[in-house]
C-alpha cells in the first residue's frame, strides 16, 4: 500500500517466508534489498544524464 503523497510503502511479508537455503526472510532482509535496488536506480538514472549531458555538449560544439 502506497501513503496518499507516495512517500510511505507498507508491504505484508509472508510468514514462513524462507531464502533456498531455508533462512528466514525477515523485514531487515526486504529493506536492505529495497534498498540495494533504489541506490542501483540512482545509479542508472545519474549515468543516463550524465550521457544526455555529454551529448548535448557534442551537439552544441558541432
Amino acid at each position: 500500500m502506497v501513503s496518499q503523497d507516495g512517500l510511505s510503502w507498507a508491504f505484508t511479508l509472508r510468514s514462513k517466508a524462507t531464502f533456498h537455503d531455508g533462512t528466514p526472510f525477515t523485514a531487515e532482509n526486504a529493506a536492505v534489498s529495497l534498498k540495494r535496488a533504489l541506490a542501483v536506480s540512482a545509479c542508472c538514472l545519474k549515468l543516463r544524464l550524465l550521457r544526455l549531458r555529454a551529448k548535448a555538449a557534442i551537439s552544441a560544439s558541432e
